[in-house]
């Protein structure tokens, strides 16, 4: 019979323990030669051993009859304090353990026999049996070594296996924890240290991956180690990162949540197509309205890559150049081109392109480009083909195609005709949309929708953040807030901000906190936290905000002081201030308004007026730093939208006089219809054309 009411514990530390029917704990034996003497006899097989095992094995310092004593004084000690709870037969020389022993070692066992590896890691807490030492007891001392060798193999191993399944889930920054402990547990084993670095990249803990690096080295140096070709590569993505792939549209808000929450099944959705992307094309259709977590899927799933160095491309689309045709492709090719294979191209193929993708000359150096050729959409849509094929031969890719609502539809055209014949390649494409507005996908792709997250999601959420109290409003908080944000993150968050930024709510030592319970419920109940934030901006932070929603895309501080009409001392301190409560987004590049729907909603407050104003000073500012084709096209599509003929017809001056130095010998009419798109009929080509000096428009101006 097992006594249900005793446990004995050998992880991490070493006791026999009584439990109470208040469910706490009376400690009845500690680190002793008794406990060691239990501990022996309920691992050992049948329960069993002879007197003279047992005293060779604690008593050895002691002459056969004085160890036989210490024994027989040991079990009486056992009796006195267990009683009958524990029960010792005796047969002949063997004493028997009578009923199993409740342990720690042997549920940790049973659980790896059984395959539950989650479990075997929450059930190692350390070594088995630790801190002991007792004169006369070294052959019980490497008994307790080899179970410990054992032990901890069986934790490295379930560990190793958990940490990749929770980065499959997103769990990155559970795994990362976990990894520290399999790292710790034997940090001889630079595999364990390889799976920390890895997890922190996955989580994009920056700072903490550069610390462990640090520790790693140390490490080495003082152990007189040499790190392993594969471990030496991760130090190094680490030390020299790359430039990330593509404009990753995240957020840096004041609050985030730690974990992806609420969206494990569809991130190990994602995992699954990746895998099966090593054997042939894969493609995702990411579905689900604005605010509900697409991107912050694909950016969690593009770090999981990234730990694994896989070749991942990142692109966003962009609600201003929406309608400039080949604006999208233009990028992604331009990011493609960076891949290692991409060298693999015809010469034909790269001119074409170097046309589409001016930047790609840094890649292809010695490429003509033909600019009847490069504007032709079948030679665009099989050069796009050949590149994606040239580069998946190496290695698999994965690209993760953002927003993808506001894609030209050029772009979005020529790009999935691209992907026919390439059912073979190792290929993984995710296109994300909004499912009111998706467009067409290939009929193989999955359908991944995302939906609203569930009341105790939105929970998880918010605790992810910041600890919860166990109190009656923090309930009545979480209720609400799923009511108000209908499950979409962006709004959950956004409320969240709002309620700190009036003073309703707060954050104290890690735990959610409020001083006026009427006062949070009241603004909870009014809603609309994003609404109410965008309403809240000062009219400097509106003036900025506003130059960031009508572009869409990144810019430089001087270009938003010029158009807010601010100086850049001002527009810095604007942008802190933004940031800092998650409006727009910084990078080394610029800054961008934070995600697509806090655009729309800054949108919605111009006037007709405003609107032509900010569009005309926005489109007048990137022209004159606009230095190549495409470049030019986005900054036409700001001044025709402000109607600002005079201003076109400067920028279109130039954008002939490029065309000519790169051969284009076409009629001023059809190169016009290149930089203005199909939006503008002929007769708005012709009053911008006519106010080109003659000499362009006769086409005297071609180069000799």
């Amino acid at each position: 019979m097992i006594a249900p009411h005793l446990h004995l514990r050998t992880l991490g530390a070493a006791a026999l323990h009584r439990l109470e029917g208040d469910g706490s704990t009376t400690t009845l034996l500690d680190s002793s030669k008794l406990l060691a003497l239990l501990t022996y006899l309920s691992a050992a097989p049948a329960r069993s051993a002879t007197r003279d095992h047992l005293v060779h094995l604690l008593w050895a310092d002691l002459e056969s009859e004085g160890g036989r004593h210490a024994l027989r004084h040991q079990l009486w000690l056992l009796k006195q304090k267990l009683g009958d709870d524990v029960a010792l037969e005796r047969a002949g020389e063997t004493l028997t353990l009578r009923d199993p022993m409740p342990s720690d070692r042997d549920e940790l066992l049973a659980a790896s026999a059984e395959g539950e590896l989650v479990r075997v890691v929450s059930l190692y807490r350390g070594d088995f049996f630790p801190d002991f030492a007792a004169s006369g007891a070294q052959e019980f001392e490497l008994w307790v070594e080899r179970e410990r060798t054992t032990l901890r193999s069986i934790f490295v191993r379930s560990g190793q296996i958990v940490v990749k399944q929770w980065l499959d889930l997103g769990r990155a920054r559970d795994a990362a924890a976990l990894a520290r402990r399999v790292r710790d547990a034997d940090p001889f084993n630079l595999a364990g240290w390889r799976l920390v670095l890895e997890t922190l990249v996955a989580s994009r803990d920056v700072v903490g991956a550069a610390v462990e690096v640090d520790a790693l080295e140390h490490f080495v140096r003082e152990e007189e180690l040499q790190l392993d070709g594969a471990t030496k590569a991760v130090v190094a993505s680490i030390r020299h990162p790359a430039a990330p792939a593509a404009a990753p549209g995240e957020s840096p808000q004041a609050l985030v949540s730690r974990e992806l929450v609420g969206r494990e099944a569809e991130f190990a959705a994602l995992v699954r197509r990746w895998e099966e992307a090593s054997r042939r094309l894969q493609g995702v259709h990411l579905t689900g309205p604005a605010g509900i977590g697409k991107s912050r899927l694909l950016q969690d799933f593009a770090a999981r890559l990234t730990a694994m160095r896989r070749d991942v491309v990142r692109a966003r689309a962009d609600w201003a150049s929406r309608m400039i045709e080949w604006s999208f492709a233009s990028d992604l090719i331009a990011q493609l081109c960076a891949l290692p294979g991409a060298l693999g191209v015809a010469p034909r193929t790269a001119s074409v392109l170097v046309g589409l993708a001016p930047s790609a000359s840094a890649v292809f150096r010695s490429v003509t480009v033909n600019a009847d050729q490069g504007a032709e959409t079948v030679a665009r849509r099989g050069a796009l083909r050949e590149l994606l094929a040239a580069i998946t031969e190496e290695r698999p890719l994965a690209l993760l195609l953002d927003d993808m609502h506001w894609c030209d539809a050029t772009s979005r055209d020529v790009f999935l005709s691209a992907l026919d014949g390439l059912d073979k390649r190792r290929l993984l494409v995710v296109i994300a949309e909004r499912d009111m507005v998706a467009g067409d996908v290939p009929r193989s792709f999955a359908t991944l929708p995302l939906t609203p997250l569930s009341p105790q999601a939105v929970t998880t959420l918010v605790a992810s953040i910041a600890e919860l109290p166990d109190a009656p409003w923090a309930t009545a908080m979480c209720e609400r807030l799923t009511q108000q944000s209908g499950g979409s993150p962006l709004h959950l968050l956004e409320t969240l901000q709002f309620a700190m930024e009036r003073g309703a709510l707060r954050i104290d030592d890690g735990t959610w906190a409020t001083d006026s319970m009427a006062s949070l419920t009241a603004l909870l109940h009014a809603g609309g936290g994003l609404r109410s934030r965008v309403s809240a901006l000062t009219q400097r932070q509106r003036a900025c905000a506003s130059v960031l929603a009508g572009v869409g895309s990144t810019l430089s501080i001087e270009v938003v002081a010029e158009c807010a009409e601010l100086p850049e001392r001002a527009v810095v301190e604007v942008m802190g201030e933004l940031e800092r409560s998650g409006i727009v987004r910084a990078s080394e590049s610029g800054v961008a308004i934070a995600h697509d729907e806090i655009a729309e909603m800054v949108r919605k407050t111009w006037s007709e007026e405003e609107s032509e104003q900010l569009f005309g000073r926005v489109g007048s500012a990137l022209a004159r730093e606009a230095g190549d084709r495409l470049a030019m096209v986005r900054a036409a599509a700001l001044l025709a939208r402000a109607n600002r003929p005079e201003d076109l017809a400067e920028l279109l001056g130039r954008f002939v006089r490029l065309a000519r130095r790169a051969g284009d010998r076409r009629p001023v009419d059809r190169v016009a219809a290149d930089m203005l798109g199909s939006r503008a009929d002929a007769g708005e080509r012709k009053v911008v054309i006519e106010r080109l000096p003659l000499r362009v428009r006769l086409g005297l101006d071609l180069p000799h």
